[in-house]
C-alpha cells in the first residue's frame, strides 16, 4: 500500500499526505505477527499524528461534517484491546478463523437456538476436558496399544461427518418453514413429541390458563359430534367429558406446497406454535389456513384461523388430537 504515497504526491494537499501516511504506519503495526512494548509506543505516535493530521478532510469539504467513521473511531481502543487480550481490538482472526466451526459452528448445532452462548461454552468447556483426558492418557501410554484383544476386529463407526449429518442442523435449517422430501402425501398435523407442562390436567385447567374458561363445554361439543356424527339437532348442553388431558406448545403440519423452497415432491414441514410465553416473552399464537372446500380455487376454499391451545386426550378408548382456534372472517 505505500505505493499509494509516492502517487499522490503534489496531486494532493501535503498535509493529507501526512494524515494517510500515519493512517498506513498504524495499519501495518498493528498487523505484525508480535507486539512489543516499542511497537505499542509507535501504534499510539502514528495514531496522535493521524488524528492531528486528518483534520485536513474537513478543510478541503471532502468530509464536511468531520470523521466519524466507526472503523475509524475503533482505532482508539487497538491498543488497549492488545494489551488486554493480546490481539488488535480484543480478536485475533487466525485463532478464530481456524477454530470456527469447532469452538462456534459446531456447538451452536448441539444447543437448542435459544440462548444458546451458555450452552455453547458449556460444550466446548466439555470437549476441552475430553482432549485433555485423552492427551492424559496417551502421555501414561494407555492408549498406544489396540484396547481390543488381538484376533477381534473393532466395530466400525460412522463418519464425524457423517453423524453430524443426521443428528445436527446446519444453518439452512433454522427456519420454521423447510423442505420435507419425499414423494406427495395427504396433507398431516401432528402434535409435538412432549407435552407442556408435563402431566394430565383437566380441561377448565386448561381453560383458565389461557382465558377461555368454556373451553370444558367446547370439548363436551366436540365430543358429542364426534360420537353423534347424523344428530342434526345437537342440544344445548352436552354431557360433560371428565377426562384429562395433555397440552402441547407446538405442532407440525407436513402439506404440499410446490416452490423453490420446497422438497422434490414438493412437500413443505413448517412448525405451528401455540404458547402463553415464548422464550419468557410475550404469547405466540400462529395463524394457519384450514380446508373449506377443496373444490373451490385459492383462498375461498380456505378458512382461516389463530391457534390458541393443543391438546389431546382419550376418551372410551379413542385418542383426540385437538386445536382450539379463533376464527377470522375472510370476506
Amino acid at each position: 500500500m505505500k505505493v499509494f504515497l509516492p502517487a499522490i504526491v503534489h496531486y494532493v494537499p501535503n498535509q493529507m499526505v501526512q494524515a494517510i501516511a500515519a493512517f498506513l504506519d498504524f495499519c501495518y503495526i498493528v498487523r505484525q505477527s508480535t507486539l512489543d512494548e516499542a511497537d505499542l509506543a509507535a501504534m499510539e505516535k502514528a495514531l496522535k499524528c493521524f488524528e492531528t493530521e486528518h483534520t485536513i478532510f474537513e478543510e478541503v469539504q471532502i468530509r464536511p461534517d468531520g470523521i466519524s467513521i466507526p472503523c475509524i473511531h475503533a482505532l482508539q481502543h487497538y491498543q488497549e484491546m492488545v494489551q488486554q487480550f493480546g490481539a488488535p481490538n480484543g480478536l485475533c482472526s487466525s485463532i478464530t478463523e481456524s477454530k470456527h466451526i469447532q469452538a462456534v459452528k459446531r456447538p451452536w448445532r448441539r444447543s437448542n437456538h435459544y440462548q444458546a452462548l451458555g450452552q455453547m461454552l458449556v460444550t466446548n468447556q466439555q470437549l476441552d476436558n475430553i482432549a485433555y483426558f485423552q492427551a492424559s492418557q496417551h502421555a501414561k501410554g494407555l492408549l498406544e496399544t489396540p484396547l481390543v484383544p488381538a484376533g477381534i476386529e473393532p466395530e466400525a463407526v460412522d463418519s464425524l461427518e457423517h453423524f453430524e449429518e443426521a443428528g445436527f442442523q446446519d444453518d439452512a435449517t433454522l427456519a420454521e418453514v423447510q423442505d420435507c422430501d419425499g414423494s406427495i402425501l395427504e396433507t398431516t398435523v401432528q402434535l409435538a413429541k412432549r407435552p407442556s407442562p408435563h402431566r394430565l390436567r383437566t380441561f377448565s385447567e386448561m381453560g383458565n390458563d389461557i382465558g377461555y374458561p368454556e373451553l370444558s363445554e367446547h370439548v363436551a361439543l366436540f365430543v358429542y359430534q364426534q360420537r353423534n356424527p347424523e344428530v342434526v339437532d345437537i342440544p344445548q348442553t352436552c354431557p360433560q367429558i371428565l377426562e384429562k388431558g395433555y397440552s402441547y406448545g407446538s405442532a407440525v403440519a407436513i402439506f404440499y406446497a410446490p416452490s423453490d423452497l420446497c422438497g422434490v415432491g414438493g412437500m413443505h414441514h413448517q412448525r405451528i406454535h401455540a404458547c402463553s410465553s415464548w422464550r419468557n416473552g410475550p404469547p405466540h399464537y400462529d395463524c394457519v389456513f384450514a380446508e373449506k372446500d377443496p373444490s373451490l380455487a385459492g383462498f375461498c376454499g380456505l378458512f382461516v384461523a389463530q391457534v390458541i391451545l393443543f391438546f389431546s386426550f382419550s376418551y372410551r378408548n379413542t385418542s383426540y388430537p385437538c386445536a382450539l382456534v379463533r376464527w377470522f372472517s375472510v370476506f
